[in-house]
């Protein structure tokens, strides 16, 4: 793995990798198998070299890992995608509360782990949910050293120039893709 994107949902983790999916990185997006036995509480001693074979993985559950997978990779660049926190709030609350609300932890038991893990509740509660958005975004940028670093937002001009700068790639002659535009940004 040569690339994490360390971008919590909603901040446009799906729009980042199909940009790095065109600049020819093969890109897993939202893994929801090989850190299982991890978030189930399963693997008390884990190993965090599961992506060998792919050269990206963007959103969760890998950007709540992402201090694991950057000892685990060394040579790892971070994708840090942010955006306005009013707007992220709007967005990952519709998102997780109406559009895919996880309402039976049997039933849906990753998903039900899984935003536990990242956000404290699988129901998105505005004061607990820009807590973790804030301290997560936060502890990426204090924590990952700056040169292997890019902050990213989507939302506005941040784009092809500044992410095939940082991974010196030449600028596709296409846009720069904004997958899953809701409420009037994209954000996913």
């Amino acid at each position: 793995m040569k690339i994490l994107g360390a971008g919590l949902s909603k901040t446009g983790t799906t729009s980042l990798a199909r940009a790095l999916g065109i600049l020819g990185y093969e890109t897993l997006h939202c893994d929801q198998q090989r850190l299982n036995d991890i978030i189930y509480g399963v693997d008390n001693d884990p190993n965090f070299r599961l992506y060998d074979d792919v050269d990206a993985v963007t959103d969760l559950p890998t950007a709540y890992f992402y201090r694991e997978l950057v000892d685990a990779y060394p040579d790892l660049l971070v994708i840090l995608t942010v955006r306005p926190e009013d707007a992220w709030w709007r967005s990952v609350g519709h998102h997780f509360n109406r559009a895919h609300p996880v309402t039976d932890p049997v039933r849906d038991k990753f998903r039900w782990r899984l935003r536990n893990l990242a956000y404290g509740s699988p129901v998105a509660h505005e004061f607990l949910f820009r807590k973790r958005f804030r301290e997560h975004n936060e502890a990426v940028i204090g924590t990952v050293d700056p040169e292997r670093l890019l902050v990213l937002d989507i939302t506005t001009v941040d784009g092809w120039e500044k992410l095939c700068g940082f991974l010196r790639e030449p600028i596709p002659g296409i846009e720069f893709p904004h997958e899953n535009k809701t409420m009037g940004t994209p954000s996913s």
